[in-house]
C-alpha cells in the first residue's frame, strides 16, 4: 500500500521536527556570535523553548502512528525492518532543506567578516526569517490535520505555531530596538 493522507500528515510533521531539531543548533549558534545581552537572552531562551515544539510534534506523530513505534534518527535496523515504508522514509538521517539552507547561507554571510552591529541585525533577521518558514509551514499542517479530521494532532500543531508568534514578535521587537539604538549612536557620532 502506498501512502495514505494520515501518512502524508505524518510525514509533513516528521519534517517539522527536523525543523525543530535543526533550528536548535542554529539557535545555539546565533546566541554564541552576539554579544548584546538582551538578545543572546532571547536565542537562549528561543533554544530552549524548541523543546515544547519538539514534545507536541512527537504527540502528534503518534497519534498519526495508530500505536506503531517511530523510529528515530538513531533507530537500528531491526527497528526500521518492521516500520511501515513512510516510517523508514522518517527515520533517514539529515536536516530539513529549509534550515539546513539557512545554516548554509550563515556560514556565506559570516564570511564577509561583519562588525558586530550587522552581526547582531543580521541574526535577528535571519531568526525572524525562520520563524515566519515555520508560522507557515504550521498553517498548512493544522488546515490540513483539521481536514482529516484529526483534532488532536491539529491542536498540537496550533500550540506550536502560537509559539511561533510569539518569538517572532519578540524578535521583531528587539530588532526594532537594535535599530533604533544603531541610529541613535550615529547621530551622536555625526555630532
Amino acid at each position: 500500500m502506498g501512502l495514505d493522507l494520515k501518512g502524508y500528515l505524518a510525514y509533513q510533521c516528521f519534517q517539522m521536527l527536523k525543523m525543530e531539531h535543526d533550528l536548535r543548533e542554529l539557535y545555539d549558534l546565533l546566541w554564541k556570535e552576539v554579544e548584546n545581552f538582551e538578545i543572546k537572552e532571547l536565542f537562549r531562551t528561543r533554544s530552549e523553548s524548541l523543546g515544547d515544539g519538539v514534545r507536541h510534534l512527537e504527540q502528534a506523530l503518534e497519534k498519526l502512528s495508530a500505536g506503531l513505534p517511530l523510529p528515530t534518527r538513531q533507530a537500528g535496523a531491526r527497528a526500521l525492518e518492521a516500520a511501515p515504508g513512510v516510517l523508514v522514509l522518517m527515520a533517514e538521517k539529515g536536516g530539513h532543506p529549509v534550515t539546513q539552507g539557512i545554516l548554509q547561507e550563515h556560514q556565506t554571510f559570516m564570511r564577509l567578516d561583519p562588525s558586530q552591529a550587522v552581526i547582531e541585525i543580521h541574526h535577528l533577521q535571519e531568526a525572524d526569517r525562520v520563524e515566519q518558514a515555520e508560522i507557515v509551514a504550521y498553517d498548512s499542517l493544522i488546515g490540513l490535520a483539521e481536514e482529516l479530521h484529526e483534532p488532536g494532532v491539529a491542536e498540537l500543531l496550533q500550540a506550536n505555531r502560537t509559539q511561533e508568534v510569539e518569538s517572532r514578535r519578540l524578535l521583531q521587537e528587539r530588532r526594532r530596538a537594535v535599530l533604533r539604538e544603531y541610529h541613535e549612536a550615529e547621530r551622536r557620532e555625526a555630532a
